[in-house]
């Protein structure tokens, strides 16, 4: 499917809508290149805006420019996000959202097993069991 055109784009679009989950590519692709700072919504938060980046280089300069806080003052005590429940604890206090020195603090605690060589081991352990258990399943010739 090609990507949409301005006529045929939902304005504001809203993440994680059925419209939005239907094509999700389509609407990244149309982000990217008509609007890579986007006024839009997420479902689960209703008619509240948020703004989503689409080109990897501006979300790389956001996230590394020290002048821009994950954490608003007044903010860090206000009432979580109305996350779906199944979400909540995925939300609450990640680490991502957490400024320096909070953030690098809790970075170095667990960069050890995300090295290069853990990840190249977990890895080889994952098609192990991926094996095993393949192995394991009956075969159905059809």
């Amino acid at each position: 499917m090609s990507a949409p055109t301005d006529a045929s784009v939902s304005q504001p679009i809203t993440v994680g809508s059925e419209e939005f989950n239907a094509d999700q590519p389509r609407y990244y692709d149309w982000m990217r290149r008509n609007v890579p700072v986007c006024r839009g919504r997420l479902a689960f938060l209703g008619d509240q805006n948020v703004y989503f980046m689409s080109r990897y280089r501006d979300c790389l300069d956001i996230v590394t420019d020290p002048r821009i806080r994950r954490v608003s003052e007044g903010l860090a005590d206000a009432e979580p996000l109305p996350l779906p429940k199944s979400l909540r604890l995925l939300a609450n206090d990640m680490m991502i959202l957490k400024d320096d020195p909070e953030h690098m603090r809790l970075r170095k605690l667990v960069s050890r097993p995300f090295t290069p060589r853990a990840i190249a081991r977990l890895g080889d352990r994952v098609e192990a069991v991926t094996r095993e258990l393949l192995d394991g399943l009956p075969v159905v010739l059809a």
